[in-house]
């Protein structure tokens, strides 16, 4: 059949490239979009971090001080009542407990509430405190901190044991201690003020730390003196902690804050650690990562959803922005068909074969074969239309159209340039065979007008025809050349009907005219 090139190959590689363009520019906005959202949740969560941080080291410093105040007053108190208790020995040789509970009931108002008081004699008997008097006396003789302060051996000049139960009230205490002396500076006994667990654990209470927030106290082992809220941690005296906070107590730091990711409970935290000040104790104030990063993951989601949003519009905006491409492409490709086929019979016209020919000549340039260029006129067309009507015309050139159209090879071409006039175009014509591929290319058009023709309402007629054919290389190398030459021998041959013995010619010397 007759091609007519490809001429909507431009537009189509146009709108897929454009196509290709629309796609990168939703697979940049759409990861500029995701890269501008990780910033802002970055930015977010790094406020997030840095406020829990300030948060727990403001509240670990405030501990410090309540801690710290407290112990102070404590150890005032324990110097008060060493001084009392030599002060005593020195003047009547013995204590008197009247005095010392005088004295010790105008001490308790500074005092952390539930202070207990204890004096002991150098056997570790106590002399003043609860339950003395009792059937079984309280002793402390088998005390850590009672051997290492009567033994005489280099001690802290107040003592600040870990957590021990009282013997008085079977409570959780911690004990500050010291020595009391006689005149002679011999041991005589010990001074013990006992705070507590309670009150440390009352201390912790900070409900600003969020329902997964806590605040521990440990003493010197690491062992848990308290805790808030006290159902996050197993039992007073564990040493479960993460190993965040073993490297931070290892370090020798006064105060961090550090990450943790595994807690005693499990629990992801930003924690700040405080080793107090002159005091035995580690206190640790964590805020978790589910409270202060709620507002975080809620914009997190928030993020996301925009994303895939933004996800669905660009891509349905570019979908139908493609489409429309593509219609509008579809369209050209049609309109760019439609100027390129003859509108009665559908061949290709004469822009088509303007656009055909120069690469059919390059073709037999780069190949080394001929070419031929037929041009072909009915023979006494305008009798027809003058005898049996336009419309009937308009069928016979329909008609003969699409017999020419089947007659052709695949490689050869032929379209209508108006009236009554053909043109064909047949390539890879051997130099050697020339004139016998024409002649059978010729036969069949003839052929095709020597057969009758449906003009409609049952009219047959047949048609003559007149054909004048130029040769790629001899009658020219570029089309206007070829198509002159195809045009004179037709005119020549046309001038000659009424008594010629052949329907086609050429001038070239190789090939010779067919009947």
């Amino acid at each position: 059949m007759g091609t007519d090139g490809k001429p909507g190959d431009g537009g189509g590689r146009h709108a897929r490239l454009l196509g290709v363009l629309i796609a990168l520019a939703v697979i940049v906005l759409n990861l500029a979009v995701a890269g501008t959202a990780e910033l802002f949740l970055q930015s977010r969560l790094d406020d997030a971090e840095s406020s829990a941080a300030a948060t727990t080291q403001s509240i670990a410093h405030a501990l410090d001080g309540s801690v710290s105040n407290a112990a102070q007053v404590t150890k005032l108190a324990v110097r008060m009542l060493v001084t009392e208790c030599e002060s005593e020995m020195q003047s009547t040789g013995e204590i008197e407990p009247a005095k010392l509970n005088a004295y010790f009931r105008a001490m308790r108002t500074s005092l952390p509430a539930g202070t207990l008081l204890h004096v002991t004699n150098a056997s570790g008997r106590v002399i003043f405190g609860p339950m003395v008097g009792n059937a079984r006396p309280l002793s402390y003789s088998d005390r850590d901190f009672f051997a290492a302060l009567m033994g005489g051996r280099a001690s802290p000049r107040i003592w600040v044991t870990n957590l021990l139960r009282g013997r008085a009230t079977q409570e959780e205490v911690i004990a500050f201690v010291a020595r009391y002396d006689d005149t002679e500076g011999r041991p005589e006994g010990v001074v013990s003020v006992a705070i507590p667990q309670s009150y440390f654990q009352a201390l912790l209470q900070v409900p600003s730390l969020g329902p997964h927030g806590i605040a521990l106290m440990r003493d010197a082992s690491t062992a848990l003196i308290a805790s808030y809220p006290a159902s996050k941690v197993e039992k007073l005296g564990n040493r479960h902690f993460s190993s965040q906070l073993a490297q931070v107590i290892k370090s020798g730091e006064r105060a961090q804050t550090f990450h943790a990711v595994h807690t005693g409970d499990g629990i992801e935290r930003i924690d700040s650690f405080r080793r107090l000040s002159g005091l035995p104790f580690y206190l640790v104030v964590g805020k978790s990562a589910e409270d202060y990063l709620a507002t975080w993951h809620s914009a997190r989601r928030w993020a996301i959803f925009a994303q895939l949003g933004f996800l669905v519009v660009s891509t349905s905006f570019a979908a139908m922005l493609w489409s429309v491409v593509r219609r509008l492409h579809g369209i050209q490709r049609d309109e760019a068909r439609r100027a390129r086929r003859d509108v009665l019979t559908g061949l290709p016209n004469r822009l088509a074969l303007m656009e055909h020919l120069p690469s059919a000549i390059a073709r037999a340039r780069r190949s080394g074969s001929w070419m031929a260029v037929g041009l072909l006129d009915l023979d006494d067309f305008k009798a027809i239309n003058d005898g049996y009507g336009h419309a009937a015309g308009d069928n016979l050139l329909i008609a003969l159209g699409r017999r020419l159209q089947g007659l052709v090879r695949a490689g050869d071409f032929v379209a209508r340039l108006g009236g009554d006039e053909f043109l064909f175009v047949f390539e890879g014509l051997s130099p050697s065979e020339a004139q016998l591929q024409l002649d059978r290319a010729l036969h069949r058009i003839h052929q095709a007008g020597d057969a009758s023709i449906g003009l409609g309402a049952g009219q047959q007629v047949r048609i003559g025809m007149s054909m004048g054919i130029a040769l790629f290389p001899h009658d020219g190398d570029h089309a206007d050349a070829l198509l002159r030459h195809a045009d004179a021998a037709m005119y020549e041959v046309k001038q000659k009907k009424g008594k010629r013995l052949t329907w086609w010619s050429t001038t070239a010397p190789q090939v010779g005219a067919a009947t």
